[in-house]
């Protein structure tokens, strides 16, 4: 009868191992970044508007069009996924920390998570719909990366000269340039790409540095 092959071969079949579809650090870092860059690039080529640079990239955001609804749907995906990539951090963080026999901090992957939710919560509010809220959740975004930076430093025994080094260099130019921004030394626009590219540049490198940490220590 057939239900006699069924019950003989379904524990086999139920046996058969599914590839592991986790991404790695790097990976992740890979995939928020491009889907970044690639929505903001399509919105911005769409757009009707070719004077929003003079104000912020979020007026990308502002049109009821293809170009306004593809930057705000980026910044929701790419914010949930950054939500991936600090479980993702998180895991290897603490798989580092067991290593090396320290005590376990969740603080890093924390304020990932925070950047994520700022993120996704700048396209959930449009400037011209709700702008306080759209301001709260742009500042979130590197007042939570700050955060990061200053949790790497408060833990810098734990990480390489050079990685200590990079973190200094590029948190020094984010402050400075934000000083220079405040007192109208550049746009909202040209800051926004300067700090966005120096969040994503640390991210890479750092992401790089947790999964060669780890493939050393296997």
């Amino acid at each position: 009868s057939t239900g006699e092959p069924i019950a003989r071969f379904g524990p086999q079949l139920l046996r058969v191992e599914l590839p592991d579809l986790r991404l790695t650090c790097p990976q992740w870092a890979v995939l928020v970044t491009s889907l970044l860059v690639l929505g903001t690039a399509a919105s911005m080529l769409t757009t009707t508007d070719t004077t929003w640079w003079e104000s912020q990239f979020s007026e990308l955001g502002t049109f009821r069009d293809f170009s306004g609804h593809t930057f705000n749907l980026t910044m929701i995906v790419v914010g949930f996924l950054f939500l991936g990539f600090s479980l993702q951090v998180r895991r290897d963080m603490h798989a580092v920390q067991d290593l090396r026999g320290v005590k376990r901090s969740g603080k890093l992957s924390i304020f990932l998570a925070c950047s994520g939710a700022h993120l996704a919560a700048v396209g959930f509010f449009p400037v011209n719909v709700d702008q306080f809220m759209h301001e709260r959740a742009a500042d979130g975004i590197i007042f939570s990366f700050l955060a990061v930076l200053i949790t790497v430093v408060i833990r810098r025994r734990h990480y390489t000269v050079r990685m200590m080094k990079f973190t200094y260099a590029l948190g020094g130019t984010l402050v400075t340039s934000t000083v220079v921004y405040l007192f109208h030394g550049m746009n909202l626009a040209a800051f926004e790409l300067l700090a966005f590219g120096l969040i994503f540049t640390w991210l890479g490198v750092f992401a790089v540095y947790i999964r060669r940490v780890l493939a050393q220590r296997e």
